[in-house]
């Protein structure tokens, strides 16, 4: 019988490191409101491929930090209204 076995930890995927990289950027404003974002740009300045930029910025415009814009993303502005 072979003995109860601890589940290996798993590191963060590259999309997940990648998404909490943007959303820190984001509250930090690091990346500010008016801002374009795309995908090759995004990946040569992180150091990564285009897929994991890809799907963070998918999951953050589907929380509505960013907006769709063609072939590209930008950070909304925020006003009063």
């Amino acid at each position: 019988m072979v003995p109860a076995l601890k589940p290996v930890d798993r590191p963060a995927g590259l999309g997940d490191q990648v998404y909490r990289t943007l959303r820190e950027y984001l509250g930090s404003h690091v990346i500010a409101p008016g801002q374009r974002l795309q995908e090759a740009p995004l990946a040569l300045r992180l150091g990564v491929s285009r897929t994991p930029v890809r799907e963070a910025l998918a999951r953050l415009e589907s929380e509505g930090l960013i907006t769709a814009d063609g072939r590209s993303y930008i950070v909304p502005v925020l006003d009063d209204a």
